[in-house]
């Protein structure tokens, strides 16, 4: 039952057990492996087979890095996702390099979540959302705008970017070094869309409303989106169901993502044959 007292979705109890079995899964590999690093990859497998397993076939999971037709290319990036069916591997043998008008979102995460940690995830996150994604076929064969809740956002996909973290602390810690980090970017065109922790910690986009104690000036989310609007901040909240909001969310925006078709001719350059 929820606190409405009515029953649950058969959708969000299985969101509810996938949870529990990334969290059973990644408590084992803490007990198993020694090394932080070993942690780290380990961590990342789970999460990439547990997204696999929520999001539709045609959204592929990977990490690696993606890259334009002008040459310039992300950092490595610890989640890709991407049009399974549309997307043409720029190279794949060993690790995946992908075009860039293919990627939906990509993402980090982070076992242990801190200032640091946030501040390498907004570089990455630069690197990848600065990205030129212009390499596709004649207007005539765009894919349709895409449109959110009536609104036309573009013919070009918008991708966004995550960071799925394990913990963070305590709520107090979280909102200072994520405020912080956001303070530190020197502009706003290449942000982190959303952060969500397994410890209920996260950092969404919201319509906000005033806090009812008037001496605190923080404002408090009514309404999440894990893309930003218009008139929307940046907003710490604490989830219950964190992965179960996570995955549908972000189900609920890759509903909208066209399939594009790329032109790779122009990932050729000035080659000559």
């Amino acid at each position: 039952m929820n606190d409405n007292g009515t029953k649950d979705s058969g959708y969000l109890l299985g969101l509810d057990t996938a949870e529990k079995n990334i969290q059973n899964q990644i408590k084992s590999i803490r007990g198993l492996l020694p090394h932080s690093g070993e942690i780290g990859s380990e961590v990342e497998r789970v999460f990439h087979a547990a997204l696999a397993d929520a999001l539709p076939d045609r959204v592929g999971v990977c990490s690696g890095f993606v890259q334009d037709s002008k040459g310039s290319i992300s950092k490595q990036l610890d989640i890709i996702l991407y049009d399974k069916f549309a997307t043409l591997p720029i190279f794949s043998k060993g690790i995946s390099v992908l075009p860039s008008e293919c990627v939906y979102a990509a993402g980090e995460i982070k076992t242990k979540l801190n200032k640091t940690e946030v501040l390498d995830a907004f570089v990455k996150c630069a690197s990848f959302k600065n990205l030129d994604r212009s390499a596709q076929l004649h207007p005539n064969y765009f894919a349709q705008p895409v449109r959110f809740k009536g609104v036309e956002i573009s013919s070009l996909w918008h991708p966004f970017f995550f960071v799925l973290a394990v913990e963070t602390g305590t709520k107090e810690n979280f909102y200072n070094a994520t405020r912080d980090a956001l303070e530190a970017q020197p502009a706003t065109g290449a942000l982190i869309e959303a952060i969500f922790s397994l410890d209920g910690n996260t950092r969404v986009a919201a319509k906000t409303v005033d806090h009812p104690d008037k001496s605190v000036n923080d404002k408090l989310p009514e309404e999440v989106s894990i893309i930003p609007r218009l008139g929307y901040n940046w907003c710490s909240y604490f989830s219950q169901r964190p992965w179960a909001m996570f995955v549908a969310m972000s189900n609920a925006h890759l509903a909208y993502a066209p399939s594009t078709r790329v032109n790779m001719l122009e990932y050729l350059g000035n080659a000559r044959f």
